[in-house]
């Protein structure tokens, strides 16, 4: 439960949400980001406030005029991120204090330049929930222990969000 209440912590004066699932579809767990974006479908229409769900791939830095023309006063970001934590396990992480968990994934921008450049442009408060991946080999799907992190992130935005 303390993801929860440190997402509904951080979420505070949230007026407009952006969600972004980070990571490879073609590498196990490294797909958990994209796999919060889909379990989050229809989100926006059920929400009380704006929410965007940006489905980024490997190159989140594609996504930035949309995320700027969509204005967010909070961004969500979800990836696979190694914790040293058991398989599965999510978390908020601080990139400025970890770089080194910040993401498996294989970004042509380093996620924290990424980050830098969202909090610059946009004054905006950006969170990132990392899920401890078990397996990121090549032409695999996403693991058991990945897929309840995955349940457990979107589940616990969706409780967020019903108390803003």
């Amino acid at each position: 439960m303390l993801l929860n209440a440190e997402l509904k912590n951080n979420l505070e004066g949230v007026k407009r949400l952006a969600i972004l699932g980070i990571g490879s579809a073609l590498r196990g767990d490294d797909s958990a980001g994209l796999a919060v974006i889909e379990d989050l479908a229809g989100l926006e229409a059920r929400s009380n406030l704006p929410v965007e769900l940006f489905r980024c791939g490997d190159a989140p830095e594609n996504y930035t005029g949309a995320i700027k023309k969509f204005a967010p006063t909070h961004i969500i970001i979800v990836d696979a991120a190694e914790m040293g934590k058991e398989p599965g396990t999510a978390a908020i992480i601080d990139p400025a204090k970890d770089s080194s968990c910040v993401s498996c994934s294989t970004h042509g921008l380093p996620l924290t330049v990424f980050i830098d450049y969202l909090y610059r442009s946009l004054s905006c408060r950006v969170i990132c929930v990392g899920i401890q991946p078990a397996a990121l080999e090549l032409g695999k799907t996403l693991s058991p222990q990945a897929l309840v992190g995955v349940k457990e992130v979107s589940k616990t935005i969706k409780e967020a969000l019903e108390k803003t």
